[in-house]
């Protein structure tokens, strides 16, 4: 187990630092502002590593119920809506490198209205990704396999344990008609009260990062990587708020001034799932008053990089991979001089600077410069996606928005999403009726 300080305790010292965030902080989460946005920002290193000691508690559990799994050929199925999607995609590959399993991640939204499209041949592990647990289609696509498919296993990982998710995983596992189901529920501190998933992101991450750790029982390394992705985390608030809050002011200012700022988030393999988030981030904390894109590198090439102009900010969030690496810095180093002439903003989110950079970006973020914290490329997300989230959070302020409910009270997206109808496809598939989905 890894040994925390109070959350309280933390807190006050994340106030107390003598840097530019630290004043940020102390700013616009009390006060007038009192924006709890910042305050989730700001204790993400210390969910993290609670989110490691939750996981360790079912590591055995877990460990088991995967390796039944596995040896009974099973598939995953990652599955989520939104910020909890993307969890996934940014899962996906080194969750199958690592459990030597096939691993696909698919937007629960699109089984929702789509089931049939999924029935593939096979049993699968699902793997329900939530922080409330309470939207339609989390109920919908649970309950449509648990219908349709009772041969499949569902592990629930959610930061919400009075949701529904939550509460149909316990029922499904303590059901013997079933194949199997096991429900974690992470720290209280996970679910974020503000819009943006911010903990719920990166600890649900850092959550399903562990299971190849429990499957061969060695947490001792999982809490050690996690330790190294907090202390990742932490730098990058402490060493580059002032970065951000300038470049923020920069957005803010030409989107008031009538120009559409556009930013475009780049990422390969695991880090494509995180230039996803960052670009959902920064454009929902500002309301859309950010226009954002994410794609991966190579893809640039084909269509995305001709929309670029001086309006545009590009976030290269780069591999730890040296084979991937080498690709991405080709890429960098072929536009640099012209988004350069053009007048693009250039920020780069690295473990440490390549030096063939050093004078061809215009922001470098290191979360790692001396090479010692030994965070593994497949674990770089949970700390990759910070400076978005800061940047969207800064954005939004500066654009007199309040980032905990950018589209205001009452406005066209809320925290949960709201009440929709689903229907049963088994009733569909067998009699041609749609038949709502009762929600209690």
């Amino acid at each position: 187990m890894i040994e925390l300080p109070s959350l309280e305790y933390y807190q006050s010292a994340a106030r107390n630092k003598n840097t530019r965030f630290s004043h940020l902080l102390g700013v616009y989460s009390a006060g007038d502002y009192n924006h709890v946005t910042f305050d989730e920002i700001a204790r993400q290193p210390w969910t993290l590593q609670s989110t490691a000691n939750t996981m360790e508690g079912h590591a055995d559990g877990l460990g088991e119920f995967i390796r039944r799994a596995k040896s009974e050929g099973r598939k995953v199925r990652l599955s989520g809506a939104g910020t909890s999607d993307y969890v996934g995609d940014s899962v996906k590959h080194p969750l199958g490198f690592s459990l030597g399993m096939d691993v696909e991640a698919v937007a629960s939204t699109e089984q929702t209205s789509a089931p049939y499209a999924f029935d593939g041949p096979g049993r699968y592990m699902y793997i329900h990704l939530a922080r409330s647990g309470n939207s339609p289609e989390s109920e919908a696509v649970i309950m449509d396999a648990i219908e349709r498919r009772p041969e499949d296993m569902h592990l629930v990982i959610t930061c919400n344990g009075d949701g529904k998710l939550a509460g149909i995983g316990r029922s499904a596992g303590d059901n013997t008609r079933y194949s199997g189901a096991y429900t974690v529920v992470l720290p209280p501190e996970t679910n974020d009260k503000g819009l943006a998933m911010i903990n719920s992101f990166t600890s649900m991450n850092a959550a399903c990062h562990s299971l190849p750790y429990a499957v061969r029982g060695d947490m001792g390394r999982y809490e050690e990587v996690v330790r190294n992705m907090a202390a990742g985390q932490e730098r990058i608030m402490d060493q580059y708020g002032g970065d951000l809050e300038s470049l923020a002011s920069t957005l803010a200012s030409k989107a008031r001034s009538g120009h559409k700022p556009w930013l475009l988030c780049l990422g390969d393999t695991e880090l494509l799932g995180i230039a996803d988030e960052s670009a959902l981030k920064t454009r929902e904390l500002t309301a859309g008053g950010l226009k954002t894109d994410s794609v991966d590198f190579l893809g640039a090439r084909h269509g995305p990089i001709v929309a670029v102009d001086r309006d545009t900010t590009i976030f290269y969030l780069l591999s730890n991979h040296p084979y991937t690496r080498r690709y991405e810095k080709d890429l960098i180093l072929q536009f640099s001089d012209r988004l350069a002439d053009i007048g693009a903003e250039t920020v780069v989110v690295c473990d440490r600077l390549p030096h063939e950079l050093y004078d061809k970006v215009g922001v470098p973020i290191e979360y790692d410069p001396g090479g010692k914290k030994a965070i593994p490329p497949m674990a770089q997300g949970a700390v990759s996606v910070v400076p978005a989230q800061v940047l969207g959070t800064l954005t939004s302020v500066h654009l007199g928005i309040n980032p905990d409910e950018p589209a205001g009270k009452g406005g066209i997206i809320s925290r949960v999403v709201g009440e929709f109808p689903t229907y049963r496809y088994l009733g569909f598939e067998r009699d041609g009726l749609f038949v709502p989905r009762t929600r209690e």
